[in-house]
């Protein structure tokens, strides 16, 4: 409604002489509003509403939203928000903030969330269903939101979360190849978005000249594939697990993808020959080892003992923090993922898959050292008022690293009981779904 303006008083009738007064609908700029404070122990989905609310209410800057917001941060959260300024070196957008505070101390992502409301399984009563069902409808369209607008068949389809990992790895900031995806809902449906040529395809208007990956969605299918241009000679590689002492081969008569399921298209990434496999024990410690990549000659070299050779590489400053923003994204102090050293007029690096829970094959410094991370671990979690490890590393069995039988028994107030010759010392269970 426009403001009012009150006519000259030579305009009035005399039965005028008082106008009407208009109000002007304006928001409450400077009234006093309650800004909730949040600690980071339940989903902040509605703290992050009210936040939105605040800030539309009191027309708050958009440079403003973030320093508001982390004010009223309490335990947890504010040293969550702590590290997060370290890391971005400085402080982030509110929308970064915002999505990062979701990601964080949100629902767990297990797939895709329509997905998930649909396994959402009935417990108790039909109240607390609807309140479950609820709470987890509210996060679908922040997640879902990227692969409904690709292609709306993508709401349903259950576990086959492969781009939402690849959108999960870019929101915290990793690199990744520049990817599209393919999704059918029977072989070789026909789909309007994706066009194949003999030397590119293009999708959703993206174009990939060849050569490009083609990966799988669903995540236990191992065989990706190489797409090579006419004027290299053509043909396809296939890589897959190893067999024997063969991890790929070359099929010249290849030219077209497959039509048969759902796929991630990726540019493809020179690398020199060489993959990168680096193996993370918590967001502050990270193994490297390279190898020789599948896609040179698709033999595997081995040692004398037949396992593959690999050899330790030193990580760059960059790669250092990929692999912290690899464990914080997922949430998972163990983990392995494959990184592609690049060239491409600068040197960069990409993570082009992460492994869950991974390990190296043959190192004795590597599982010292995840020994002596993983109990500082669980003692920092459940008994932080023990403390009997070295701070640093590298930490070796050899090491006086336990206190004396005196003090272990005060801790666990067994002074005066006869002590066996041998006592156990942890119970690690590692359970992969």
């Amino acid at each position: 409604m426009p403001p009012y303006f009150a006519p000259s008083p030579s305009l009035l009738r005399a039965d005028e002489a008082h106008p009407p007064v208009v109000h002007v609908q304006t928001p409450p700029r400077f009234s006093k509003l309650e800004f909730v404070t949040y600690d980071g122990t339940v989903d902040p989905l509605n703290w992050l509403n009210q936040c939105d609310q605040f800030f539309k209410g009191q027309r708050t800057l958009v440079s403003d939203r973030t320093w508001i917001a982390s004010y009223h941060l309490r335990g947890a959260a504010q040293t969550w928000y702590y590290a997060l300024n370290q890391d971005e070196g400085g402080m982030p957008p509110w929308e970064r903030s915002r999505n990062l505070c979701l990601l964080r101390f949100g629902l767990p992502i297990r797939g895709s969330r329509p997905a998930e409301l649909g396994r959402l399984p009935f417990l108790t009563s039909v109240q607390d269903f609807a309140d479950r069902f609820q709470a987890l409808a509210c996060h679908a369209p922040v997640v879902s939101a990227h692969y409904i607008e690709e292609d709306p068949a993508n709401a349903g389809l259950g576990d086959q979360a492969a781009p939402v990992d690849v959108e999960h790895l870019k929101l915290f900031g990793v690199p990744v190849p520049t990817y599209a995806v393919v999704r059918r809902e029977h072989p070789n449906q026909e789909l309007n978005y994706f066009i194949e040529q003999d030397d590119f395809i293009e999708i959703h208007g993206k174009r990939f000249c060849k050569p490009f990956v083609e990966k799988p969605i669903d995540g236990d299918d191992h065989n990706i594939m190489i797409y090579y241009p006419s004027y290299a000679g053509g043909g396809m590689k296939e890589l897959f697990r190893k067999v024997g002492n063969r991890s790929s081969e070359f099929y010249p008569e290849v030219r077209k993808v497959r039509r048969d399921g759902s796929y991630i298209y990726e540019e493809f990434m020179p690398t020199g020959g060489t993959d990168v496999k680096v193996y993370t024990i918590g967001p502050g410690y990270a193994h490297a080892e390279a190898r020789k990549s599948p896609v040179v000659d698709g033999v595997v070299m081995r040692n004398s003992d037949g396992k593959e050779v690999r050899y330790p590489v030193l990580l760059t400053p960059t790669e250092k923090q990929i692999a912290r923003n690899v464990c914080q994204a997922f949430r998972q102090a163990v983990c392995g993922f494959d990184l592609l050293r690049c060239d491409l007029g600068e040197a960069r690096s990409y993570v082009c898959d992460v492994n869950g829970w991974s390990f190296v094959k043959s190192s004795y410094k590597y599982y010292d050292d995840a020994a002596c991370i993983l109990r500082k671990m669980f003692l920092d979690e459940k008994a932080p008022h023990i403390y009997t490890i070295p701070a640093h590393l590298p930490w070796r069995i050899s090491e006086p690293a336990q206190p004396s039988d005196a003090v272990r028994n005060r801790e666990r107030g067994t002074v005066g009981i006869p002590m066996q010759s041998e006592e156990l010392r942890c119970v690690i269970a590692v359970i992969r779904q």
